[in-house]
């Protein structure tokens, strides 16, 4: 500082004062984002600047972007937070203070979007308020709203989704709504954002060992991109998801993600513990948001602005009835060390085949269940450990996703079955819709002399759903925590809204079989000492035949 002050000796009191400021706010904002955007604020909306810890936090989070401490970054906010004020206008411009040789490659659902924030950015980095104090040049011969570049080599390219991308890529991508809201829900339109996501601007980076990435948005659809690139690589990302009312149990919490999973400690908890709490009172008060829900249909509210897009939990399958198999939270092992898996006492497996005329792109599934006796562990005096009365329950094991060929599928099976046999645990019951391919597959499979089951159950996939969902209701049902049973879940919860039901297909199966021949128990049935003998490993186990 005291270099600082020699500078200004020459300087009148007046000037002085000017340039110290000056120097000072240059550093303060150079060191925190978020004394950066609201400094920057004027240049990039008339409208006045309200602060919110949701807007801190989003900074925050940049700023690790910026560090190379979260590589991949999902932010998922309400319509009309400031979100792309933030991020697609402030954070770039903010990074160039430092490092202007970085390259930014952005994308939006539309290239009036893309270029109005590339647009603002531009006029923040050319104000005179930036210039006097980070001299970034902009070249004059590449100075277009959709790229220009300054004289340390960086950059900005902004494109619209569906752009052709060759030739071009970036140190840092954000992209920034990619769905339009009002096309989300036709099919044709979430697959090319998808398809043009995947084909076309994932890969391109300029390194892909150092690239960070940014995607930012509302949720707009069970099946947006956001749902995709998780489904794919969840746990190299980091998820902000701050809904408009706080909901207590999908609460959000943080960690520095380097690429290959959270790191250490947490870095933000969301604040707000009173469930229904608003994001952002100041901007959305009650009325706003009351008024709000009026105006658009609970589908909408859910996905846009409580960043739930499957709904309250789900349709028919809720989410907040599948139980998660981990320690009690009061147990000294919990998220500590995985819960070891029960003792299973019979698996079946369930299939519902594809090859049916006019399904030529559905799926074939297989879903794995292993019933175990179960009884609730509760927290005793003094540390022990009780446990409750032992029920019958259920656990998902195993789902498999994917179009094979008939004889691939055959083969396949018979494989899962062996497998699983050997390790100590063949399935009781291999279930197979009769319908289309599945007469095929029972005949195979009978051959193989497997205890095959055909099935066939009267009405339409969402009348059986809500006869084969009670197990589930009633907390009987499990599953491990692993990236493909979320995705399941997910499926399950959306279901009727899904493109594809064979998922569902399959898990009804197995419920609906589960309930009547098996008698799965629930937390409100009446204790019966001899049905629960049915599942004595000792005792031969009745026909299934009749």
């Amino acid at each position: 500082m005291a270099a600082v002050l020699e500078q200004f000796a020459d300087l009148t009191s007046a000037q002085r004062v000017e340039r110290y400021y000056t120097a000072v706010t240059a550093e303060t904002c150079r060191r925190s984002l978020r004394k950066f955007v609201a400094a920057v604020w004027p240049l990039i909306d008339p409208a006045p600047f309200v602060n919110s810890w949701h807007i801190d936090a989003i900074c925050d989070h940049l700023a690790y972007v910026a560090l190379g401490d979260i590589k991949n970054l999902m932010v998922c906010v309400p319509p009309r937070s400031s979100k792309s004020a933030v991020c697609s206008v402030a954070f770039p411009a903010w990074v160039w203070c430092d490092n202007p040789a970085e390259q930014f490659l952005c994308a939006s659902y539309a290239a009036d979007l893309a270029k109005l924030d590339a647009a603002k950015m531009r006029r923040v980095v050319e104000s005179e308020w930036y210039q006097s104090r980070y001299p970034v040049t902009i070249l004059s011969d590449e100075n277009r709203i959709d790229r220009f570049s300054n004289i340390d080599g960086g950059y900005r390219t902004s494109i619209s989704v569906g752009s052709k991308t060759t030739g071009l890529g970036g140190t840092i991508q954000i992209a920034d709504d990619l769905h339009n809201a009002a096309e989300v829900e036709h099919k044709a339109a979430r697959d090319a954002v998808i398809n043009w996501h995947d084909g076309a601007w994932r890969s391109r980076v300029n390194d892909p060992n150092t690239a960070r990435r940014v995607y930012v948005g509302q949720r707009t659809h069970a099946l947006d991109i956001f749902a995709h690139v998780l489904a794919k690589e969840e746990k190299r990302w980091v998820l902000l998801t701050l809904p408009m009312e706080y909901d207590g149990s999908r609460k959000c919490i943080t960690y520095v993600n380097r690429g290959k999973g959270p790191e250490g400690k947490p870095i933000f908890k969301d604040p707000r513990t009173k469930p229904g709490s608003l994001l952002c009172p100041a901007r959305y008060d009650e009325d706003a948001v009351e008024r709000e829900k009026e105006a658009i249909s609970p589908r909408v509210w859910d996905a846009q602005f409580q960043q739930n897009p499957q709904g309250v939990g789900g349709v028919i399958f809720k989410k907040k009835h599948w139980r998660k198999w981990e320690w009690p939270s009061w147990h000294p092992k919990y998220r500590h060390e995985e819960r070891e898996l029960p003792e299973f006492i019979e698996l079946i497996q369930s299939y519902d085949t594809n090859f049916e005329e006019g399904e030529q792109d559905s799926y074939c599934v297989r879903t794995t269940w292993g019933l175990f006796l179960h009884a609730e562990m509760q927290q005793g005096d003094k540390g022990r450990v009780g446990y409750g009365h032992e029920r019958v329950n259920a656990m998902l094991l195993e789902r498999k996703k994917w179009r094979p060929s008939f004889p691939d599928l055959r083969d396949d099976a018979v494989d899962s079955y062996q497998m699983w046999e050997e390790n100590g645990m063949a399935p009781s019951r291999v279930l197979v819709e009769k319908k289309a391919s599945g007469h095929s597959l029972v005949k195979e499979l009978r051959r193989k002399k497997l205890p095959v089951r055909a099935v066939k159950i009267q009405g339409d996939l969402v009348y059986r759903a809500h006869m084969a969902v009670l197990p589930l209701e009633k907390g009987s049902i499990w599953y491990v925590d692993r990236p493909w049973a979320r995705a399941y879940i997910d499926t399950m919860a959306n279901f009727p809204n899904v493109d594809f039901d064979d998922e569902i297909a399959s898990s009804v199966i197995a419920m609906m079989y589960m309930r009547k021949h098996m008698d799965l128990q629930l937390e409100d049935d009446d204790d019966n000492e001899d049905d629960l003998s049915l599942f004595d490993p000792k005792i031969a186990r009745r026909s299934f035949y009749g």
